[in-house]
């Protein structure tokens, strides 16, 4: 019934329209209209990532943290959203963003700044699942030397790094919530 009312409405928008192919090939249509709206979508996102990069390197090479600030606090709250209730106290005051003010104010790598990423970045780790250890253990390889690179550009993408790392995490809690379910 809901085909025979979509083929109608593709009638009524173009008459000359082929619905006996739509007939036929609707899956594979299906498929290929799947693919390409996720493209579009990681394309759109990666624009966006791209653009909010640029936003916030470009603020801190003007010695304004508050877009770098905002990253942290983000980070912050969505790490102690999935964490146990018995270890959200003693990490809530690791993640206290009025330190952040004193880790950013320098404008460059600090002994302390990197320790804090550092911790960011096992905190991380410990929540991954282990099909991500290799690439994880590669990303944690990669910055320890982070303070080689330019502080307004590397920062900015050291934290989109740990936010897309946490979406992996997210995902993977969704997936085993929705398996549950089933």
């Amino acid at each position: 019934k809901q085909r025979d009312k979509l083929l109608y409405d593709i009638m009524l928008i173009d008459p000359n329209f082929d619905t006996d192919y739509l007939k036929k090939n609707y899956k594979q249509i299906y498929a290929e209209l799947k693919n390409n709206w996720e493209n579009i979508l990681k394309s759109t996102g990666n624009a966006m990532k791209k653009a909010y990069y640029d936003m916030v390197s470009k603020e801190l090479s003007d010695g304004n943290i508050k877009p770098t600030y905002d990253m942290f606090v983000e980070i912050y709250k969505r790490i102690l959203l999935i964490t146990p209730e018995k270890r959200k106290n003693s990490l809530a005051e690791k993640l206290d963003p009025n330190n952040l003010n004193e880790l950013l104010m320098e404008l460059d790598w600090t002994e302390p700044l990197l320790n804090h990423i550092n911790m960011l970045t096992d905190i991380i780790l410990m929540f991954s699942a282990p099909v991500h250890d290799e690439s994880n253990k590669k990303w944690k390889e990669e910055l320890k030397d982070i303070n080689q690179s330019d502080f307004s550009q590397k920062l900015p993408q050291v934290l989109i790094q740990i936010e897309e790392k946490l979406d992996q995490v997210y995902r993977l809690i969704i997936q085993m919530e929705q398996n549950q379910k089933k």
